[in-house]
């Protein structure tokens, strides 16, 4: 072989291996994006932003279909993903309700199994909210009327089971205070909790940290502990979280993103990347804000992981209230 053929091959070696590799997968058609709630709820405002940055900061794809599929606790809508098994265009947007509903029997669809965590995108934390004129001054002063008289104290949530019990159960837990003996009553929502707050027909509500700020800027509630790990900025600098009374205690309530089961582990990948991309841009950031709402980004496999360790202990918690065997 000459040299000059030497050198010729060589040349194309070089510009081979130097040459950027084609994705592994990627969508070759819009992908619906499904928010397992009804228009004007969370999960829908949380796939439209997602499609507005994918679209604005041009990351593939830049087109979605959105569908929602609102009902039966968002049974609807996994089943839906559950029946599209190997399809990697189609993701639901979900809530905590991913476990719940399982161990209630409502479905017997189980998250890591029947659908697929992608990535964990954001959540909203829980506070206790008081009256302004409330006789408690801090959550310190309801743990201790609790452990006294776990009666005494009248709590509300917007519904059961859900992270707002068991954010007052778990602190309650904390003072020896069985969950079976506390007074909780569920309203039908958030906006009707806070009206049973203010109305003075409760005394404490354990409620999203969106459904409450509004009343805290006007004056009207006071917030005694958010779940948070440590404290939020801002204008909820002064707002204690449960390390500043001793407590190791988080609640998030998060929304993620599903795919079915079977998928290829590149469509996977390719989907944990586009949203580890879409989470530091800053119109994203800035959509955060506008909203409340906190990063609380976590891929496929420690997503996974967290899940099978929240439902765990929410099968505990169910199982002291008898709710479930």
């Amino acid at each position: 072989m000459s040299r000059g053929w030497v050198f010729a091959l060589l040349a194309l070696v070089v510009a081979v291996t130097a040459a950027p590799a084609a994705p592994a997968w990627q969508p070759t058609r819009a992908v619906e994006l499904v928010p397992a709630g009804d228009p004007g709820g969370g999960l829908d405002l949380h796939a439209r932003i997602i499609a507005e940055v994918f679209r604005k900061e041009k990351i593939p794809p830049e087109r979605f279909i959105i569908t929602n599929m609102g009902g039966a606790g968002g049974n609807i809508a996994r089943s839906y993903l559950a029946q599209k098994r190997g399809d990697a265009h189609v993701l639901v947007v979900e809530s905590n309700r991913a476990y719940l509903a399982e161990l209630l029997g409502t479905t017997r669809l189980r998250v890591n199994q029947d659908f697929l965590p992608v990535a964990r995108l954001t959540t909203d934390y829980v506070v206790w909210a008081v009256r302004r004129d409330s006789r408690f001054r801090t959550a310190r002063d309801v743990l201790d009327a609790v452990r006294q008289n776990p009666t005494s104290v009248s709590f509300g949530v917007g519904t059961v089971p859900s992270n707002d019990q068991f954010h007052i159960i778990r602190a309650a837990q904390s003072v020896g205070v069985r969950p079976v003996q506390l007074r909780i009553t569920a309203f039908r929502a958030g906006g009707d909790l806070m009206a049973q707050l203010l109305g003075g027909h409760v005394e404490v509500i354990s409620t999203g940290l969106s459904e409450a700020i509004t009343q805290f800027r006007a004056g009207e509630v006071r917030l005694l502990v958010v779940s948070a790990p440590q404290r939020l900025p801002g204008e909820l600098a002064g707002v204690p979280v449960w390390k500043d009374f001793g407590l190791d205690l988080t609640v998030e309530h998060w929304r993620g993103v599903f795919a079915p089961p079977g998928i290829p582990a590149e469509a996977m990948a390719f989907w944990v990347g586009a949203f580890a991309r879409m989470r530091q841009v800053d119109y994203w950031v800035g959509l955060l804000r506008r909203y409340n709402l906190f990063d609380a980004f976590l891929p496929s496999n420690q997503f996974a992981r967290t899940l099978e360790q929240e439902r765990d202990r929410a099968l505990a918690l169910l199982r002291e209230l008898g709710v479930i065997q």
